[in-house]
């Protein structure tokens, strides 16, 4: 995950849009990525909008969650500690 959040664009769309388009439910409990505050800033910017009927869901306990929640919120993405 870090990798793909790490590449530049790849095509018009860019390598972000490809792989994040359709996702609605990320899990990153428990991982060696949600403990740095740098992969989560760039996760909130990944992440694709969703909808308030169709929210997106983020599984973490990442220490820095609440200093995104903000930009996750403004994108519907439910943060499920």
């Amino acid at each position: 995950l870090s990798a793909i959040l790490a590449a530049p664009p790849c095509t018009k769309t860019g390598v972000r849009d490809r792989n994040f388009k359709k996702l609605y439910e990320l899990r990153i409990e428990r991982t060696p990525f949600e403990g740095d505050s740098l992969n989560m800033s760039s996760l909130a910017l990944a992440l694709p909008s969703r909808t308030e009927i169709s929210p997106g869901h983020l599984y973490t306990y990442s220490p820095w969650i609440n200093h995104f929640a903000s930009d996750f919120a403004r994108n519907n993405w439910m943060i499920n500690q």
